[in-house]
């Protein structure tokens, strides 16, 4: 079982939907979007069937673990040693860590932020069937002020859109096809603590926005002070970093038990006198890991 795992493993990394396959502007472009009809998927660590694409989330079709089982892990890990009551999932994507929280933690509500009108189609898809009540969706961009923003959509894989930050996009980078440009609502995290519970666990992946979302959170990092797990682009790295050091978090990378946080793209963000300490963190993280790797 193990054997077959680890050759399953082997092939989804190596047929990702950003591999071999959608290099090709033809395939992308054209053949592609004829393939990539719906369905419903059994993921590894959740408790219900999960809205896809067939071609955009390829690799979870031909294995349903996670391709970042690391990061995955650390989620249970805090859902183990914490058990949050509310999560926010900044940049919800389809939902995955959203349920896979929700089912490892019965009694927890998330809010899922997501602007990507095809995201937020699957996502509806995934609450609807199973009645996940538990699940709010803002079809929003999490920013520093409230208002219209331009998002640029990613057509090959659905994972990489994000708000215009002027710069080339991976999709335009790689695939070389055209972009489609859309106006989003977006809104600062601050606005969100007036009406809806305030989170204790904060999940932010922007795409290179997470500065805007931290610009709009001021008041949830200093006051609330939720365990925060986030994606940091390298020219946001120590602005953000210095921030949540001097609000009192220790800053741990995310992708590896004990690792600081040092230049990596995936950040733990513990703050100090919290309930989750680092030591029985790590210990249920390392557990965790083990399930997720078979």
């Amino acid at each position: 079982m193990m054997a077959a795992t680890s050759f399953l493993s082997r092939v989804r990394h190596r047929y990702h939907p950003f591999h071999r396959l959608k290099k090709n502007r033809f395939v992308s472009g054209q053949v592609i979007p004829r393939l990539d009809v719906h369905l419903w998927r059994r993921l590894h660590g959740i408790d219900w069937p999960v809205r896809l694409r067939l071609m955009r989330h390829l690799s979870y079709v031909i294995d349903n673990r996670t391709v970042e089982p690391g990061i995955a892990a650390l989620f249970e890990a805090v859902c183990d040693s914490a058990k949050p009551d509310v999560f926010w999932d900044v940049g919800a994507n389809i939902g995955l860590y959203s349920w896979l929280v929700l089912s490892r933690s019965a009694d927890a509500k998330a809010v899922l932020f997501e602007p990507d009108p095809e995201n937020l189609t699957m996502i509806r898809a995934t609450k609807a069937r199973s009645d996940i009540d538990r699940a709010e969706i803002v079809a929003a961009a999490a920013a520093d002020k409230e208002g219209s923003l331009e998002f640029i959509l990613d057509q090959v894989s659905g994972f990489t859109g994000g708000l215009d930050m002027g710069q080339e996009t991976y999709v335009g980078a790689h695939y070389g096809i055209d972009q489609r440009r859309i106006q989003v609502p977006a809104l600062p995290l601050d606005a969100c603590l007036v009406d809806r519970p305030a989170p204790d666990f904060v999940k932010i992946d922007v795409e290179g926005a997470e500065h805007l979302v931290f610009a709009g959170a001021r008041r949830l990092f200093s006051e609330v002070r939720p365990v925060v797990i986030f994606e940091c682009a390298p020219e946001n790295f120590l602005a953000l970093t210095g921030q949540l050091s001097e609000l009192g978090y220790d800053l741990y990378s995310a992708e590896a038990p004990d690792t600081v946080a040092d230049g990596t793209a995936n950040i733990l963000a513990l703050p100090k006198g919290g309930r989750l300490t680092p030591a029985p963190l790590m210990d249920a993280w390392r557990a965790r890991m083990i399930a997720w790797n078979g």
